[in-house]
């Protein structure tokens, strides 16, 4: 059980330093811990003592003061943790905003300006050669806009995707049961034991070999299902350039718009 208490000066109002925090006894906690979150804000995570289950008392005066040492200790911590959420809040509130002109498919490879239509249009695989891309948006505004590049790019995903995920089984003698196109926030794929593998409809975005590499990275899970020595062992005897393109995906996140 855990039990929190918030901490504010005298008037009862923020102040540049020290930032407003809440102080929480976890029975989970092995040692103390500061976390900065988007929503929650500062938090110092003491330990209770106490075994999980157990009712947790309300931080005590022994507690608010090693919290508030704790905050002073580790301030150059804090003010560069809120200066980088900052910066990522600017971020999300300038791509909320934004308008997109224009995408870049595959690396850059297919670049398509966004042209918009009074009225609904017919989904089409862009041509070799095409440079527009004509949309139909659902009502005004910037997410009505991105609502109807986003359905698109699903679109796109789901008839491009798979193809090149079979090509890749096929060539290494693999197979699968079935494949999933989602958008995910965090994963590029996944496989389940069913060797039923789920892709992320932003691989779209990638270079088509990293893409690949993703593919195959979790066609080898139809094998081992884990990240073992035999794992890498059998990836690496497959196709030991994509291992190192698989590694190396991760850094190559900018091609993904932020506002998706």
């Amino acid at each position: 059980m855990e039990k929190k208490l918030r901490h504010s000066d005298e008037n009862n109002a923020p102040a540049p330093w020290p930032p407003r925090y809440t102080v929480r006894l976890s029975a989970r906690a092995a040692r103390c811990a500061l976390r900065l979150l988007p929503a929650e804000g500062l938090e110092v995570v003491i330990p209770s003592g106490k075994r999980q289950g157990q009712k947790a008392a309300l931080p005590g005066s022994f507690e608010l003061k090693l919290a508030e040492e704790l905050v002073e200790r580790y301030k150059p911590w804090i003010l560069r943790k809120q200066k980088n959420l900052l910066g990522l809040q600017k971020e999300r509130e300038a791509a909320q905003s934004f308008v997109p002109h224009s995408i870049d498919l595959h690396g850059g490879r297919l670049k398509l300006d966004l042209e918009w239509s009074p009225r609904p249009v017919l989904f089409e695989i862009p041509q070799t050669g095409a440079k527009a891309l004509p949309l139909y948006a659902r009502g005004e505004g910037p997410e009505r806009r991105k609502d109807a590049v986003r359905l698109w790019l699903d679109k796109y995903a789901r008839a491009f995707l798979p193809p090149l995920l079979r090509e890749t089984a096929a060539a290494h003698g693999l197979s699968f049961s079935k494949v999933n196109i989602r958008r995910q926030k965090t994963r590029w794929g996944s496989c389940s034991a069913k060797a039923c593998i789920s892709l992320n409809a932003k691989l779209v975005f990638l270079p088509d070999e990293m893409a690949r590499a993703v593919m195959l990275h979790e066609l080898c899970h139809t094998r081992h299902l884990n990240h073992s020595q035999d794992f890498w062992t059998f990836f690496s005897s497959l196709d030991p350039g994509a291992v190192r393109l698989d590694k190396a995906v991760n850094r190559q996140k900018h091609w993904v718009p932020a506002w998706l």
